[in-house]
């Protein structure tokens, strides 16, 4: 376990000069004779100490002391070391090599799945959390994080991390030019820390009163020559000593893919914010069209998600209901309000138009790629669990799961919803109606956890109502979005 300083004691004193020493007797040697008495149980008399050298380089030192025989070492015995050392240092430098090669390999495999893990996700979080599980294999590092800016701050704020306690996450912020990592986002350059303890813009947290000293490694997000963020890396200094330029140009490696990765994912978003702000008013303009049916899909979207959390959908899954909740009846903006709004009966004529409107809705979205899985639910959703629905007669497992619910959520508003032909039935007698059909126009599963949170979907539904009440006057929505409406015709 000793450790020796480069110029201190005898492998010291090789190591620095890179010349061989033999020495017959320690104790009469007036440069070493102070390290003879290392203690009772060993006593070093003859010594051979030779460097490890490769390409004028030392890389170590090989020790020799005290023969078996009792007699001193000679100048046969250190040529006899060096030969063995010039073996031993090639040797020592080969597996180093090959270990290296074999780490370069690791890397850029890493980098490669990285890069392909991105690149098949549009989900910031997702890609956040892919590039810090990377970096901890990558760099075997005990801390990790990925910064990016705080526009109403103005600070650089941590969205991911490992290796950090949770109250040390939420209280360290950097503005710029504060820490390292907040240099590097003025700046704008990566640096590389050899020893936190020795750096004095490292900001310490008084949350760790035990941190022991780190190497660290900061590069900048960089999209279009702005800086969006800074991924950091940390680890301890005992664990495998401190980073290299080689680690430092692999985080600038990593931070680039971040970056790319990040933009992609900013224009994703900005894209489907349109898109859907875009469809949203024509949900809107569909609910102005008849004031029977205003507010309809939110109340619809309402109960959806309710249902949809109870069953214990992801993120993803219940995103993609609530898009398709809002706009399950889209495809109703292309019918007529004659038949939209008739007190009477429908015809055989008037009830086919009204059953294309799935199929019209799928229709009006599905040019756009990343709502396919929308246009899949709000095509079936009026298909029974029994198999005798609408537009394809699909029955059970058959119907995707986000069509069964939109499906008994569209039944339930409508059945408490007045229309021109009827008044809306009590919450009561809907849940009734509801468990009647349970089996045959409805998944049993669902309908049991319908009953079960029945009362907070009444809830839902009456408060989603008065808020439809106090924000939009339809009358006069309905006069404004008259000259829309008529065009659309063509769906």
């Amino acid at each position: 376990s000793a450790k020796t300083k480069t110029g201190e004691g005898i492998a010291g004193y090789v190591a620095k000069t890179g010349k061989p020493l033999l020495i017959t007797d320690i104790s009469k040697d007036p440069n070493f004779s102070r390290y003879s008495k290392t203690g009772a149980d060993y006593k070093t008399k003859s010594v051979l100490s030779v460097p490890l050298i490769i390409k004028d380089k030392v890389i170590g030192v090989i020790n020799v002391n005290n023969k078996k025989t009792s007699d001193v070492f000679n100048d046969a015995d250190l040529q006899l070391l060096e030969t063995l050392a010039t073996q031993i240092a090639t040797a020592i430098e080969n597996a180093r090599l090959y270990s290296q090669k074999e780490q370069r390999l690791v890397e850029i495999t890493m980098l490669h799945n990285l890069g392909l893990a991105l690149n098949s996700s549009l989900d910031l979080k997702n890609i956040i959390a892919r590039i810090i599980e990377s970096m901890k294999g990558i760099f075997d590092a005990d801390m990790a994080s990925i910064m990016l800016w705080d526009e109403r701050r103005e600070r650089l704020r941590i969205i991911s991390h490992i290796g950090l306690p949770e109250q040390y996450v939420n209280e360290l912020t950097f503005a710029p030019g504060e820490g390292v990592a907040g240099t590097v986002a003025k700046k704008g350059k990566p640096r590389l820390i050899a020893n936190t303890f020795l750096e004095p813009s490292y900001k310490k947290h008084n949350i760790l009163h035990d941190e022991l000293p780190k190497s660290l490694i900061c590069s900048p997000i960089l999209v279009k020559n702005r800086v969006e963020g800074v991924i950091c890396c940390e680890r301890l200094l005992e664990k495998n000593g401190p980073f290299n330029e080689d680690n430092l140009n692999l985080l600038t490696t990593i931070s680039c893919h971040a970056a790319v990765a990040i933009e992609n994912s900013n224009l994703y978003n900005d894209l489907l914010r349109v898109y859907l702000e875009t469809v949203q008013s024509l949900a809107a303009a569909l609910d102005a069209k008849d004031s029977y049916t205003h507010g309809h899909s939110r109340r619809v979207t309402g109960l959806a998600l309710a249902l949809a959390r109870e069953i214990g959908m992801n993120e993803n899954e219940i995103n993609t209901l609530k898009h398709a909740a809002l706009l399950h009846d889209i495809g109703k903006i292309g019918i007529a309000e004659s038949i939209l709004q008739k007190p009477s009966s429908l015809t055989n004529d008037e009830f086919n138009c009204i059953k294309n409107h799935p199929i019209t809705g799928a229709r009006i979205l599905e040019s756009v790629e990343f709502l396919k899985s929308v246009c899949l639910q709000i095509k079936h959703h009026h298909e029974r669990f029994d198999g005798k629905g609408y537009p394809d007669n699909l029955k059970g497992d058959q119907i995707p799961l986000g069509s069964k619910i939109i499906a008994l959520a569209d039944t339930y508003d409508a059945m408490t919803s007045t229309r021109p032909y009827r008044k809306g039935l009590s919450h009561e007698v809907a849940l009734e109606e509801i468990k009647r059909c349970a089996g045959s126009q409805f998944d049993p599963e669902i309908v049991g956890i319908f009953i079960k949170i029945s009362d907070k979907c009444k809830k839902i539904s009456e408060d989603i109502e008065i808020a439809n009440d106090n924000i939009i006057n339809i009358s006069g929505i309905k006069s404004m979005v008259d000259g829309i409406i008529k065009p659309l015709s063509l769906f």
